[in-house]
């Protein structure tokens, strides 16, 4: 996607924000396996525990920042953060 003033990526604005409240650079390599841009899915709420989505919602996987590797305990092995 492109910002029609310019040639200037739109969703640039949105990766320096969210790179400015995480403190650091958002990965640009996209893992092997991960989901494409573009790609539609449904967000699901986990059947194991209370949250965080309390109800399911379609979505667009976006260019933003890469997926990187959820670490939380109850993680699944080789699970992913969009």
């Amino acid at each position: 996607m492109t910002d029609s003033s310019g040639s200037v990526p739109a969703d640039v604005g949105d990766r320096q924000a969210i790179e400015n409240i995480l403190g650091r650079p958002s990965s640009q390599t996209w893992p092997t396996g991960a989901l494409a841009p573009g790609s539609r899915v449904t967000v699901v709420r986990d059947p194991d525990w209370d949250g965080p989505w309390q109800a399911e919602f379609p979505g667009t996987i976006d260019a933003t920042g890469a997926p990187e590797p959820n670490e939380h305990v109850q993680a699944l092995s080789d699970e992913l953060l969009y």
